[in-house]
């Protein structure tokens, strides 16, 4: 998972570095690396799965953030009704965690209400990409 996610970083930085828009569709954030998206070996283990633990900390070390991110944020109940099929604890660890980047002062981050209506929400991102351009 780190490798094709650095894979991806790098593919997609060397594309916005000849001007061109890149979208990704989710991106590990190190604020919420605990829910979602970042390293997953326990730093607990050793031995051989100590080394590749290491091995997977610094491809997500080498991946930086981007120029902007669009943050979607969704309750939990919305959520669990989308995705029924899914651990409600998951669920709800994961709209926590997005819940927390609203605090971040990162001018970077532009949050969009995804419980609203659809045509809504898609106006709203269009209006972000439309002014970041």
């Amino acid at each position: 998972l780190a490798r094709d996610r650095y894979r991806r970083f790098r593919f997609g930085s060397q594309i916005a570095n000849q001007g061109r828009l890149v979208l990704y569709d989710r991106f590990p954030l190190k604020e919420i690396y605990f829910a979602m998206d970042g390293p997953r070996i326990d730093p607990q283990w050793g031995g051989l799965r100590g080394k590749l633990r290491n091995i997977e900390r610094k491809y997500f070390e080498e991946i930086t953030l981007p120029d902007h991110s669009m943050i979607l944020h969704v309750d939990v109940d919305e959520a669990m009704e989308r995705k029924p099929n899914h651990s409600p604890e998951i669920i709800k660890l994961k709209t926590e965690a997005v819940q927390t980047l609203k605090a971040q002062t990162n001018p970077s981050y532009h949050h969009i209400n995804t419980s609203d209506d659809f045509l809504n929400v898609e106006k709203g991102i269009k209006q972000i990409l439309w002014d970041l351009l």
